[in-house]
């Protein structure tokens, strides 16, 4: 199945997706698009233009003295002539002894800015702790902190200012750094890249990187790339797509250096387009993880998955926000950190895998080798163990493979419980007209789920529906995490234990009068059955959840109990639908009755829960990359 791949920027936590795309190449996974912003964009420039991830970096290169595709340091690249290290370093020092005599001629001025934070941090702190032994807030203090807490941050800023005044000539040239010493290292290694060199292969004239446009780059490689960058100019995010005619006959490279142009640190890139001169600067500004570059509203596509790898940092809860350091701090966090769910809204089939370890910053651009390892390893297992709970980027081949195996499975089970022949001519055509589903959430933000892999469903127009994930059969059995067997023919459903469905569940059963219009007429049983993710099953925190059948026919299988699995809020990660034109089940009003005693028969519910331990087992082991 072909994947979108979405690689958040990071600065220097961009070595992680290194060995996410590794985990992507090892799950077998086809990407047909990639988007990055930053050093999400380096990453994924650079896999498009064909190196392995191996090739860019694997801690086996180390150990077999071969030359990843990464430098060793950061620094070594956008420092790459000693001179530029020499004039940075002046210019700090300079400033620095400007700063300290415009401080020591006003030394007791300058001690009092020193001292006054001090002792007022010191007063905050009796303050707190006078509250916390008297277990109350009192006025008094109330006000006192207020004003101690105006005296810090006006010494704070008298003593700093100083220090603005300087900081116009570090950044004369809008940016610390220059990008040229990255822009070498870029176009020397693109033009070793397989797709230049087969490019150039046979031809005279050879052409180099630097000359070479967005659409041209697509042209040559295998995935459709795009690429977020911030126009200062324009005040909009710019795309670099060949779907965007703006910017479709620019460089490539020129799109890559704008995309990861740190604010303040590096300088602007200068690029005109369409006759107008713009002042890029890092894509991150505006949208650093692009996933909404994939939306699709096109209703009777197949769902392509998206795959989007995470950097920036897990932002934890802060309630208590007693002093202006504390609140300074998580408004920044905030600002460029905050949980921004927009940019996924609409985004079919999107997994978010987190690769950030919390141990390298997007500014330490002189991460040790052991530090690189750890981060592109623990970046490669966090990716494989999302790969294998995502039921939705198998193979079609091994899905459908799958559900054919599954499906034909339920029938022996559920006609040899039904003392039912398959030899009579009528059965064996109910049986050959079995059509099986996995049904599964593809958008969270809007809560739609669809049809994201099916068997004996090619001609039915019924595999395209998209509808809220609490609707259907399959919905009504995702939102109450039990199986369900539903007759649409007259509007009858069947529980399990003493589990039920509520009114607006039994409502939601019903599919809207425009959705039933495209469902297959002939279905006259549909079986809901969960899907749970086997590992989630398995930890010692759910291990109540399985249990032992030693009395019935059916011994020694486990099953999942419901009821435990209802109350411990564990949800399904699909719901494997098994539709019949089941004539075998009910053909008469003698029949329906027998039917209504068969579904609320104990050991048919016994046989349900074993179903959807044995169903959730077989796709763990299908879905499993280390089997």
């Amino acid at each position: 199945m072909k994947c979108n791949i979405v690689l958040e920027g990071g600065g220097a936590k961009g070595i992680a997706h290194i060995g996410a795309l590794k985990a992507i190449e090892d799950y077998k996974i086809d990407v047909d698009s990639i988007s990055g912003t930053s050093a999400g964009a380096i990453a994924a420039v650079l896999y498009a233009s064909g190196y392995t991830s191996e090739q860019l970096y694997s801690p086996h290169n180390n150990r077999n003295n071969i030359d990843n595709i990464l430098p060793e340091s950061l620094l070594s690249i956008i420092f790459n002539k000693k001179i530029e290290i020499v004039k940075i370093v002046s210019l700090f020092v300079l400033l620095f002894l400007l700063y300290t005599s415009i401080l020591c001629s006003y030394p007791y001025f300058t001690i009092s800015l020193l001292i006054t934070p001090i002792i007022g941090l010191i007063f905050l702190n009796y303050i707190k702790e006078i509250n916390k032994f008297t277990n109350k807030q009192n006025s008094i203090f109330l006000f006192l902190k207020v004003i101690i807490l105006l005296v810090i941050i006006v010494s704070t800023a008298l003593l700093f200012i100083p220090s603005l005044l300087l900081v116009p000539i570090f950044f004369w040239k809008f940016g610390l750094l220059k990008t040229d010493g990255i822009r070498e290292w870029l176009k020397d290694t693109l033009n070793n890249s397989y797709c230049m060199k087969e490019y150039n292969k046979g031809k005279k004239e050879k052409r180099c990187i630097s000359t070479i446009t967005v659409k041209e780059f697509n042209n040559l490689s295998k995935f459709n790339l795009k690429v977020i960058a911030s126009s200062l100019s324009e005040k909009k995010m710019v795309i670099f797509s060949q779907d965007d005619p703006e910017t479709k006959d620019h460089l490539i490279i020129d799109a890559i250096i704008a995309s990861m142009a740190i604010p303040l640190v590096f300088k602007c890139d200068v690029i005109t387009l369409n006759n107008k001169v713009h002042r890029f600067v890092d894509g991150g500004m505006l949208s650093n993880f692009p996933a909404w570059l994939h939306r699709k509203h096109l209703l009777l596509d197949e769902v392509k998955p998206t795959i989007g790898f995470k950097l920036s940092p897990i932002i934890k809860s802060t309630h208590i926000l007693d002093n202006p350091i504390s609140y300074f701090k998580n408004l920044i966090i905030t600002a460029i950190w905050g949980n921004n769910n927009i940019e996924n809204i609409s985004v079919k089939g999107l997994t978010l895998i987190q690769l950030d370890n919390e141990k390298v910053n997007t500014l330490s651009l002189n991460i040790s080798k052991y530090e690189q390892n750890e981060l592109y390893c623990e970046s490669y297992i966090k990716a494989i163990r999302h790969l294998e709970r995502n039921y939705s980027i198998f193979h079609k081949n091994i899905a459908t493979t799958w559900l054919k195996e599954i499906s034909d499975l339920f029938t022996v089970i559920i006609t040899a419980f039904n003392g039912v022949s398959l030899d009579s001519t009528i059965n064996k055509e109910n049986i050959l007209n079995v059509r099986a589903s996995l049904i599964s959430i593809i958008d969270d933000s809007l809560n739609t789920s669809k049809i994201i892999h099916q068997y004996n469903m090619d001609n039915d127009l019924d595999r395209h529906l998209e509808f809220d994930a609490n609707e259907g059969a399959a919905g009504v059995a995702l939102n109450t995490s039990q199986p369900l067997v539903y007759l649409p023919k007259n509007d009858t459903h069947y529980c399990i234990d003493n589990l039920y469905i509520n009114r607006k569940d039994k409502e939601n059963l019903k599919l809207t009068i425009n959705r039933r219009a495209l469902v297959n007429p002939n279905i006259k049983t549909i079986f809901s059955i969960p899907i749970y993710n086997w590992n989630e099953i398995l930890t010692e925190q759910a291990e109540s959840v399985l249990k032992k059948d030693n009395v019935s026919a059916i011994s020694n299988l486990k099953f999942i109990d419901f009821e435990i699995i209802k109350a411990k809020n564990i949800k399904p990660k699909a719901v494997l639908c098994i539709d019949y034109n089941a004539l075998f089940l009910y053909d008469s009003a003698k029949d329906e009755e027998r039917t209504s005693i068969i579904y609320r028969d104990p050991q048919f519910q016994l046989m349900l829960k074993i179903f959807s331990s044995i169903a959730s087992q077989k796709i763990a082991s299908v879905s499993s990359y280390w089997k």
